[in-house]
C-alpha cells in the first residue's frame, strides 16, 4: 500500500498527499471486500479523511481502452461495475507476485482473467495463464521438496512453472 502510495506522489507531485493516500487505502482494498464489508470500509475513510469528498479514481487510460478492445473481440457485454473488476485486478497485478480469484460459480472470474491477460498482451507484455488445482497434489508436489537423505532439492510444479515462465 505504502508502495502505491509513493507511486502516485511521484506520478501526480501536485497532487494532495492525504487524497493520495486516501485513494490508495480505497483502491487497494476495496477489490478484497466482499459487497456487505464496502459500505463499512468507505465509512472508516470517510472518519479518518474527513476532508476527503469525491476522491476521484486513479485512471489507466491505455489499459482501459484496450480492456473495452477485449471485451468487445471477446463479444461481452461491458457492464461498468465488471470492467471495475478487471482494473482492480490490473491494480492487483501491479502490486503482488500472485493472488486468487474468488467467486461464485460463473460470476466471470475466468472471463476478467482472460480479458485483462488479452489487454496486457496486446499493450505488449506477453501473458501466458496456467491453471492448476493445488488441492489435486501435496504441497510437496506444488512447490518442491528437499530430500533430508542426499540434500537435494525435488523442484515441485509451481516452482518449475515459475522458472519457465522466466
Amino acid at each position: 500500500m505504502l508502495r502505491t502510495a509513493g507511486n502516485n506522489k511521484r506520478q501526480e507531485p501536485k497532487s494532495e498527499e492525504e487524497m493520495l493516500l486516501m485513494r490508495s487505502l480505497r483502491d487497494m482494498n476495496l477489490s478484497k471486500f466482499v459487497a456487505d464489508d464496502i459500505p463499512l470500509f468507505i465509512s472508516l475513510l470517510n472518519d479518518i479523511f474527513p476532508r476527503q469528498t469525491n476522491v476521484p479514481k486513479k485512471s489507466y487510460p491505455d489499459v482501459e481502452a484496450q480492456i473495452k478492445l477485449s471485451i468487445e473481440k471477446k463479444n461481452y457485454q461491458s457492464y461498468e461495475t465488471w470492467v471495475l473488476k478487471i482494473i482492480q485486478l490490473y491494480e492487483t497485478f501491479m502490486v503482488r507476485h500472485g493472488f486468487m480469484l474468488v467467486g461464485p460459480t460463473g460470476c466471470g472470474k475466468t472471463a476478467c482473467m482472460q480479458v485483462l491477460t488479452n489487454a496486457m498482451t496486446e499493450l505488449g507484455t506477453q501473458f501466458k495463464i496456467n491453471i492448476l488445482n493445488p488441492k489435486a497434489i501435496t504441497p510437496e508436489q506444488l512447490y518442491g521438496v528437499k530430500s533430508e537423505i542426499s540434500d537435494d532439492w525435488t523442484p515441485g510444479i509451481f516452482s518449475t512453472l515459475w522458472q519457465k515462465s522466466n
